[in-house]
């Protein structure tokens, strides 16, 4: 396409992409599962290697977010340990450098039970069956 010398032909609109995937602005992102802050110890087990230690920064029903002391390739699934609550089997979803996400692969109601008492977010939620919350399916 030929443009006249005065006009100069403007960019597209760049989309924000994270790891090859288009991602949305801060503010339009609406997160169905709220996230709590903490700054808990934890550890990550993975079969046949030394634990790795990290710092668990946030949780929601479905997932967490962790800070390793340095960045590591990790696994596709693997146990997290948690100093003051246990051990939860966990799928890596997003790892950028020594910031990791990871999901839950246990049922919300069961994370609810896990981490009970301990987080506001997850005090006044339903038990099991998700009354009212129901997950989309397909």
């Amino acid at each position: 396409m030929i443009h006249p010398p005065d006009r100069k032909r403007q960019a597209a609109p760049h989309e924000p992409r994270l790891n090859g995937r288009a991602v949305k602005a801060a503010h339009d992102e609406r997160r169905r599962h709220g996230r709590t802050a903490v700054a808990w110890h934890g550890r990550i087990m993975i079969a046949q290697a030394p634990s790795v230690a990290c710092v668990v920064m946030n949780v929601s029903e479905r997932g967490a977010k962790l800070r390793l002391r340095l960045p590591i390739d990790l696994p596709g699934g693997f146990v997290l340990s948690i100093d003051r609550f246990g051990d939860l089997q966990v799928e890596l979803l997003d790892q950028e450098q020594a910031v990791v996400r990871v999901g839950f692969l246990d049922p919300p109601a069961k994370i609810r039970k896990f981490f009970r008492n301990q987080l506001p977010a997850f005090r006044d939620a339903p038990e099991d069956g998700d009354a009212g919350g129901a997950e989309p399916t397909g």
